[in-house]
């Protein structure tokens, strides 16, 4: 989710966003339907992610992706290609864009062909003598269609669990700042604490309604070390702190998932052309409040003291052998548990239940000339799903 000295926020976004199109979906029933039941309900907020990574060429990428999925029966399916732009301005300053569409399928749900929301970003560093000083600057742009077909169809596609590479097709402007600082203690340690705000837009959920979701304000903290205790290893140690302001559907207060908190502790040794990385991810979601929604043909639950979203943990390892300069082989595998929630949903799919996975990865990196790169890969899901996702990125540095 969320990795070393530098701010980011992984994770949990898609089942943040999957309350967020479902309270939206619900809301929408009860201002129509019981305008009264809403009344004296507050609630409060939710997550998402993001990285920038510094590049000192400009890089132009595209990678599609074809991933599909099965579960108790029902299966989903999605074909979806990435576009991407990096500039370097200087030493210190890097400029990127991107952008993904998607065609998705899945079991009692209508083909849903979208292009999705433009990612854009500037991060920037300045030295200070041992130290460094890191700033960056997020914003997302509504370029998709906000709205799906189904209400149905947005909740499937944002579960974190399912992975899916465009887990929604358009939300609202965001605007994230950033700001991390690094120091360095003597040869062998690195410290970093850094601190993210980011300002949400409300917008439009689904096609059919006439409203407005307007998803809580995030403050995200981020603090860890790395320690290089060999000359070829390093272990590292990140906490996140992610606390979410309340999310309002027409001005109405409407859902508080809790706070969320994640410990990921990595140890990566490097030797010659061999790299190796074991990392371990603890997800911990506090309980929240939803409105409570029954009679009204949607999930019921308490309005209070809910566990809305669920706790996770990953482990995994990733081995990458370059045996030669412009070929290297990537395999990896690990396992994920996904806690069950208070949340219960009708239709084909357990979205409430448990679920455990694992997953074996293989790719290559081929390089097809001086300026172009080629980085297929496959990855493998057992367990309380199965899923097979194909990636094939081509990068061209001009």
């Amino acid at each position: 989710m969320w990795n070393a000295v530098v701010i980011t926020a992984h994770g949990c976004e898609g089942a943040v966003w999957v309350y967020r199109l479902l309270l939206a979906g619900c809301l929408f029933f009860a201002f129509v339907h019981a305008p009264e039941a809403f009344a004296q309900n507050p609630g409060t907020a939710m997550p998402e992610s993001d990285a920038t990574q510094e590049q000192r060429s400009v890089v132009i990428g595209i990678e599609p992706a074809y991933q599909t999925l099965s579960e108790d029966g029902n299966s989903i399916e999605q074909l979806s290609s990435e576009i991407w732009l990096s500039v370097p301005i200087g030493r210190e300053t890097t400029i990127w864009a991107k952008s993904q569409g998607a065609t998705t399928t899945a079991t009692s749900l209508s083909r849903t062909t979208q292009w999705g929301d433009t990612q854009a970003g500037v991060s920037t560093g300045l030295p200070m003598g041992d130290h460094r000083l890191a700033a960056s600057l997020r914003v997302n742009v509504p370029s998709g269609q906000p709205a799906v077909d189904s209400l149905g169809t947005s909740i499937l596609l944002s579960q974190t669990a399912f992975g899916l590479r465009l887990p929604n097709y358009g939300r609202g402007w965001s605007v994230s700042p950033s700001l991390t600082a690094v120091f360095t203690a003597g040869d062998r340690w690195t410290l970093g604490v850094g601190a993210l705000y980011r300002l949400i837009g409300g917008y439009t959920p689904f096609d059919g309604i006439d409203a407005t979701y307007a998803p809580g304000n995030e403050v995200l903290l981020n603090g860890g070390f790395d320690w290089r205790f060999s000359r070829t290893a390093a272990w590292s140690l990140d906490v996140a702190y992610t606390a979410y302001g309340t999310d309002q559907f027409n001005d109405v207060d409407a859902f508080d998932p809790g706070s969320r908190w994640t410990l990921t502790s990595q140890v990566q040794m490097m030797r010659a052309n061999r790299h190796v990385r074991f990392l371990a991810r603890y997800t911990g979601q506090g309980r929240g409040s939803v409105p409570s929604l029954s009679g009204l043909g949607r999930p019921d639950a308490a309005s209070t003291n809910v566990q809305a979203l669920p706790q996770s943990f990953t482990g995994r390892l990733d081995y990458r052998v370059a045996p030669t300069e412009g070929l290297a082989f990537r395999l990896g595998g690990g396992i994920s548990h996904y806690d069950d929630t208070d949340i219960e949903f009708s239709g084909p799919w357990n979205l409430d239940d448990a679920r455990t996975l694992i997953t074996a990865r293989g790719g290559l990196n081929v390089r097809l000339g001086s300026t172009t790169t080629w980085q297929p890969g496959i990855a493998v899901t057992a367990g309380s799903f199965r899923q097979v996702s194909v990636r094939s990125a081509l990068m061209w540095r001009p």
